[in-house]
């Protein structure tokens, strides 16, 4: 039997910002934490869960719209849109679930957020299941000294001039999925899934045409990125298992020898499969499921009753 995903908002209590989820599986099953990548949405898991939660009934998903994706809300003019506030926004929502431990699933931008979260709260985080995600893209310091340069002169420009027209309108969400699919060739979608993923990032005008509705920040330079050597110290502290699944022509394909860099993490399992950055999404999800569950029969998901056992926060610690 198929799971029809519930549609809920959730209101962040110190910044009133809201955020949409899509929830499957029994209220008071075993939380996970389901995060999605970089100008996705939580429908990047519409193929994953329910063959997921087919063999693993007992689990409560919820995957997460990250403020300026999907149907959540956007944030403020004086707000950013940087890895550590996606992070900080995402464990802001875990505390209004009232979740105390739970596991992360993570793709892309969301692998590294759960990478984040797993080491700065390591006794909340049960596991870390991330796909496509292992550590940062890894940058050199120069390049790294030039994006902090572009995003200070990016920004003061904005400020001075005002931003340029917001966004192109389409004919069709067909059309607007054609242009997503074809966006990087480092990220290859079919039209299919390409479809999927703009259907929650666009609202249709009263005259038919399709606009895009994540908030155009989220493609303003960042100034600060997490190097190989930070990210190793960090998370050093990240004490649960961690899975790691890569695709073979995945993005890191694109940075020969990123997949040998260590990050860090003491608990790591890094398994390979056919597929691309999309795996979970628009390849062979089963397989993707299977390792996924596999990796668990080896790794079992805490019960209810085991998660209500543990310690309810973190008291905060030095690196």
């Amino acid at each position: 039997m198929v799971q029809t995903p519930r549609d809920r908002t959730y209101r962040l209590p110190t910044t009133d910002l809201e955020l949409a989820v899509r929830e499957w599986g029994p209220e008071d099953g075993t939380p996970i934490l389901c995060l999605h990548g970089w100008l996705d949405n939580s429908e990047t898991w519409s193929a994953f869960l329910p063959l997921f939660l087919a063999k693993n009934p007992h689990c409560h998903a919820v995957a997460l719209d990250f403020p300026g994706h999907g149907r959540s809300a956007h944030k403020g003019p004086e707000a950013d849109y940087g890895f550590y506030e996606f992070a900080r926004d995402t464990i802001a929502l875990v505390n209004v679930l009232g979740w105390s431990r739970f596991a992360i699933l993570g793709h892309s931008l969301g692998g590294y957020v759960g990478f984040m979260i797993a080491c700065s709260f390591p006794t909340r985080v049960t596991h870390l299941m991330s796909i496509e995600a292992m550590h940062p893209i890894i940058r050199t310091n120069k390049i790294a000294a030039s994006r902090l340069v572009r995003a200070l002169q990016f920004h003061e420009a904005i400020s001075r001039k005002g931003r340029p027209p917001a966004r192109r309108t389409y004919p069709s969400l067909a059309a607007i999925a054609t242009a997503r699919a074809e966006w990087s060739p480092l990220m290859p979608l079919s039209q299919h899934a390409a479809e999927v993923l703009m259907a929650r990032n666009t609202a249709v005008a009263p005259d038919g045409t399709v606009e895009n509705i994540t908030d155009v920040r989220l493609k303003d330079p960042a100034p600060h990125t997490l190097s190989a050597p930070v990210a190793n110290h960090a998370f050093a502290r990240i004490t649960c298992p961690v899975l790691v699944v890569i695709g073979h022509d995945g993005i890191h394909a694109a940075f020969p020898g990123a997949n040998e860099v260590s990050n860090g993490t003491p608990k790591l399992d890094v398994r390979e499969l056919p597929g691309h950055h999309h795996l979970h999404l628009d390849d062979d999800v089963a397989q993707v499921v299977d390792c996924v569950c596999n990796w668990l029969a080896d790794n079992p998901l805490l019960t209810r009753s085991e998660i209500a056992s543990g310690s309810e926060f973190d008291t905060p610690s030095k690196l």
